[in-house]
């Protein structure tokens, strides 16, 4: 699967980044961590805006995760961690971070296309 950039409908030239690769620092909490912002789109393609959407594996639940960078685009220690709502919080304005996947509910997506792609 080729590495995808997410962009907003709403605000031409941003994409889904990462705020800062502080995943593994023990002293920011959970929550502050990887949050994912929108952000200038970078050009040539960064590897914090780079994603990848894959099915959930069949014996974890329907839907789709989204997997921060991929393969050469992939920046040091987020291989593999996914969107994830922090403590799967249930209100408006949760916070979004990347975490490994545990592949629990609050990591899985659904995807809806409103119009075809172009």
């Amino acid at each position: 699967m080729l590495p995808t950039q997410i962009m907003p409908v709403h605000l031409p030239g941003r994409a889904l980044d990462i705020k800062d690769p502080t995943y593994s620092n023990p002293a920011i909490p959970v929550g502050e961590k990887a949050r994912a912002v929108q952000r200038q789109l970078s050009v040539p393609t960064s590897g914090s805006q780079t994603w990848r959407i894959f099915s959930t594996p069949a014996n974890h639940g329907d839907g789709f995760m989204i997997d921060h960078n991929v393969g050469r685009f992939a920046s040091p220690g987020y291989v593999g961690r996914v969107l994830d709502v922090v403590w799967a919080e249930k209100n408006d304005g949760a916070a979004i971070q990347v975490h490994d996947p545990h592949f629990g509910s609050n990591q899985r997506w659904d995807i809806w296309v409103s119009e075809p792609f172009s």
